[in-house]
């Protein structure tokens, strides 16, 4: 009885190895290659929409290039790409539409007060995610547009003006449940996931993007939801060339 009991012991230890030997296979995660992200702004006004109000638009280019984990003509299915953009906040957005010169001043300042003098109250944060239905792993430059309507740019002109270039702007992907964030694993920034601003030029380290998202962008986002459009939600608005197909979740199955 002593000999049956050791040996079904020994099976069962066999197979619990076997068993975590699976569960890390299964676990280890293929990590995509995202490189050549280039953001650019430039404003106008969509077919259709009125001709005074010109639409802030952000242009988001990237690449899926070849590596270990994704050979060439690889696909990687439901990538997405978020990408988030902060202005300073002016009076006119806080609903102070009246307010200009000092007294917009004191319009910020009494509503940072109230916000409980938050580094989220100096800025407004527009965030928006695509779902890409498949990207090929091939090396050449995918592109996709973001909008923000014309009337926010001129409610706003104090530091929407121009290209509407924000203080800072970032693009983060995600495929499954992995994170591909302006920063990688060593703390290295990523070429062009980062840009805009002085405030996007003083950012190097982890520590001080951490801040900036954490404190500032993430805290804000949730206000501005839906004013962040992608192409496919402009009417008048078209792909370009080179955007990948996307996937509409507002589709309903029944």
């Amino acid at each position: 009885m002593k000999k049956i009991i050791c040996t079904l012991t020994a099976v069962a230890i066999l197979l619990a190895g076997t068993a975590f030997a699976f569960s890390q296979e299964e676990g280890k995660e293929k990590i995509p290659n995202i490189g050549q992200v280039n953001m650019k702004w430039s404003t106008g006004t969509p077919t259709g929409f009125n001709p005074q109000y010109k639409w802030g638009c952000t242009t988001v280019e990237f690449a899926a290039l070849p590596n270990a984990d994704f050979q060439a003509g690889s696909w990687l299915t439901n990538l997405k790409c978020t990408l988030t953009l902060v202005y300073k906040k002016s009076a006119a957005s806080m609903s102070a539409t009246k307010a200009r010169g000092s007294k917009g001043k004191e319009a910020v300042a009494a509503a940072k007060k109230e916000q409980g003098d938050v580094k989220s109250a100096d800025y407004t944060t527009y965030r928006a995610t695509v779902t890409f239905a498949a990207v090929e792993v091939s090396g050449s430059k995918n592109a996709i547009q973001f909008f923000i309507p014309g009337e926010i740019l001129k409610r706003d002109k104090e530091h929407m003006s121009g290209q509407a270039k924000p203080e800072f702007a970032y693009v983060e992907f995600s495929y499954g449940d992995l994170a591909i964030g302006a920063f990688d694993k060593d703390g290295k920034l990523r070429q062009g996931f980062l840009d805009g601003g002085a405030t996007a030029k003083k950012i190097s380290k982890l520590s001080d993007f951490e801040i900036l998202t954490d404190e500032i962008a993430d805290p804000g986002a949730p206000e501005t939801r839906g004013l962040l459009l992608p192409y496919y939600m402009v009417p008048g608005a078209l792909p370009l060339k080179n955007t990948p197909s996307v996937v509409r979740s507002e589709i309903e199955q029944q």
